[in-house]
């Protein structure tokens, strides 16, 4: 097989134990998982990555940025309403 064509199947095989490790909930693994596949995904395009505009490399670090507030502040109410919560049950 050449090159390309070993690295899908190792992706393949990383997104179906990515799958395993989420439904039988094994963070840390799936985590590993998910880095995993980043990495393979970097090292496939790695060639390509000095061929695209300056402005789409701060395009994708903005959208990172929103994801990751929008994350943070879904993580933030879901604390507010486990406080919340604990504070009407001792009520």
């Amino acid at each position: 097989l050449s090159g390309i064509a070993d690295s899908i199947i190792y992706l393949a095989i990383l997104v179906a134990l990515a799958l395993m490790f989420y439904k039988k909930e094994y963070k840390s693994y799936f985590y590993s998982s998910i880095v995993f596949i980043f990495v393979e995904l970097f090292l496939i395009t790695v060639e390509y990555w000095g061929e695209i505009p300056w402005y789409v490399y701060i395009l994708v670090i903005g959208l990172v940025m929103i994801f990751y507030v929008l994350f943070d502040e879904k993580k933030q109410k879901k604390i507010e309403k486990t406080k919340e919560e604990k504070n009407n049950e001792k009520k």
